[in-house]
Parts: structure tokens; sequence; C-alpha cells
């Protein structure tokens, strides 16, 4: 809205300032708007019709390739986004007590809409983003009981678990015994994250690891292109944990549609992307071991003070060594 003010000044030549990069933003904005809506209206749809009916009327739209694509595989009957009314059904628990879910590959527009006024601006323009490979999502974040686990192991041996296990500033409540079992475990920097995902493929020979940034907002929204998961009128306070002393043990009545708990509120969750602009694609790529000083973090904390604060397309850049007792991690498997 705060751009459409600029129309009349645009229409104006010579312009009015000498901002150029504003005047070219702004351009682009009002060339791209009919495309972009048009866009958003098919991806609602979500049939062959309104696909080809984007096709028809922008041929060489900005996303006319995806538009034949999605078409075609729609006609051919592969299946594309899954239904955001049916939760996933195949799960299967660890040695540990973490439950996971299976996340089958899908389509979703990711980040916040251009007309989403609460957003900040790293949070847009929206990206249409396909989820290509399915995968395996933890139901909760990793608890205590699960990183008391990984403590009671060797702390003599050789290697990064039996290093990190002697480190004493990690897991600091919870070596004191001072946290439930069912809480999330919270201290946890993305080395840690990367060390406890070594430690449970020695358990059972499974790829853990932490889900990409487009990869956490496909399974936190579960079919859903709002501003929550959850449906308008719902109370939040009842769905995300947030305003509030601390974090929470899992409670089903959080689970979004796919099953998961406390996408929303309760710990920060790290992710493997670095932190760039939604349209560069990094979110839906891992980053190298470390190989940047900042992390995506994403689903907001206990320490929100509003529901705006745990919107689904929040991000927030970390360094990967901090460690705080509202960020934890929920892990994800390969298949």
């Amino acid at each position: 809205q705060d751009w459409l003010k600029l129309e009349p000044l645009l229409a104006q030549r010579p312009y009015p300032w000498d901002n150029r990069t504003l005047v070219t933003k702004a351009e682009t904005l009002f060339r791209d708007w009919p495309d972009h809506q048009a866009w958003r209206k098919a991806r609602a749809a979500d049939t062959s019709e309104a696909l080809q009916e984007y096709l028809a009327a922008l041929p060489h739209g900005r996303h006319a390739d995806e538009a034949r694509a999605r078409r075609e595989q729609k006609r051919s009957g592969a299946p594309s986004r899954p239904d955001p009314a049916q939760p996933a059904t195949d799960s299967w628990s660890n040695g540990v007590g973490m439950d996971f879910r299976l996340i089958r590959p899908g389509s979703f527009e990711m980040g916040a809409a251009l007309g989403d006024r609460t957003a900040s601006a790293n949070e847009k323009p929206p990206q249409a983003v396909i989820v290509e490979r399915p995968f395996w999502a933890a139901t909760f974040p990793l608890t205590n009981a699960a990183l008391r686990r990984f403590l009671e192991g060797d702390d003599k041996a050789e290697g990064r678990a039996a290093q990190l296990r002697r480190d004493r500033s990690f897991a600091v409540a919870c070596r004191a015994g001072k946290t439930p079992d069912d809480l999330p475990a919270v201290g946890i920097n993305a080395s840690d994250a990367e060390i406890l995902c070594e430690w449970l493929l020695g358990l059972d020979g499974r790829p853990y690891r932490l889900p990409t940034e487009a990869e956490w907002e496909f399974m936190a929204r579960a079919g859903s292109a709002g501003m929550y998961w959850w449906p308008d009128g719902d109370d939040p306070q009842r769905r995300a944990v947030f305003g509030c002393g601390g974090p929470a043990a899992a409670d089903p009545q959080r689970a979004n549609p796919w099953g998961l708990i406390d996408v929303l509120g309760n710990v920060w969750e790290w992710t493997s992307s670095t932190y760039e602009p939604l349209a560069s694609g990094a979110a839906s790529r891992a980053a190298g071991p470390l190989s940047s000083e900042a992390r995506v973090v994403r689903g907001g904390s206990w320490r929100a003070k509003t529901a705006g604060d745990v919107r689904i397309s929040r991000r927030r850049s970390m360094s990967v060594r901090t460690r705080a007792d509202d960020l934890g991690v929920r892990l994800v498997c390969d298949l």
C-alpha cells in the first residue's frame, strides 16, 4: 500500500527526486503486480484450469515455466501439493524417544504476502518453492530426556561428541537436573546440533540433520498460506507457547495438521540455511559445515510478547555459536 502512494509521482517525468534505487524498485513492483496477483490466484485454486488461465493471460510471465510444469503434472496424474486437510500418517520413533512424521514433497509460497503490513522486509517478496524430496520431521523439538541420554555417553573418548560432553557451558540446566525430561532442550548452538545428529546416526544409522529454511517453513505451514498454520479465529494462546515464563511440554492441541507440535512458539529452531534474502534461493540450500557465521532460526519462542512475534514467515539471524534459554532444535531425517 505504501508503494501505491508513489504511483502519481511515478507518472511524472522527470522524477521529483534523485533516489534512483527507490524509483527502480517502485517501477518493478508496479510492472510485476498484475503477474503476482494472477499467480496467487492460480496457486490458490491449484487446478490445471486455473494454471491454464494464468498461462493464457501471461504466457511469458515470471511464473510461466512453473505453471506449465504444474499443469502437465496435474494432467498426468502425478502427485503435486499435499492436501493440507490430510495430516501425514506415516510415523516412527527412534531409540531415544523422538517421534517422526513423514513430510511428503510439495510446493508452497514462502515468505509473507506483499500486502502483509506486519511483516519485516526480510520476509518479502514471497517466493514459489518446491520441496522435491520427502523427509522425516521430528514431531517436537529435542527434549531434555534425549539430551540427558547424550550426556550419559563416554566423555573420555576421542571425537566431537566426547568433547561436547566435557564442555561445561553446554546443557547447563540439563546437567543440573533442574529441567523436566519432557521440556524442549535449550542452550544448543548450530555446532552442538550437528554433533547431536552425528551421535544419533551412530545409534541407529539414520541420516539426521537440520532442516533447510524452506523445509522448515513448508512443514510448519502444513498447507496453510496464512500468517499461522491454524485457521483465522483460533485463539493463538491455545496453539502456541508465547508470552510466558519458560518452555512447555508437548501438547497435542498445539500440533499442526501434519502432526508437528510447537512449530510456532516454545523455542526458536535452528535451520541449516545461511541468512540471506529470500530471493537468493539460500533458504532451499543447506550451508556447509558452519560455513557461515549467521544461520536462520525460525518459529519464535516462549519469550515472544505477542502472536505477531510467532508468525510463520518471521525470520531471524543467529550466530552459529549462540546458546540461549529459548533456542532449541527440531531435527529431520532423510529417507
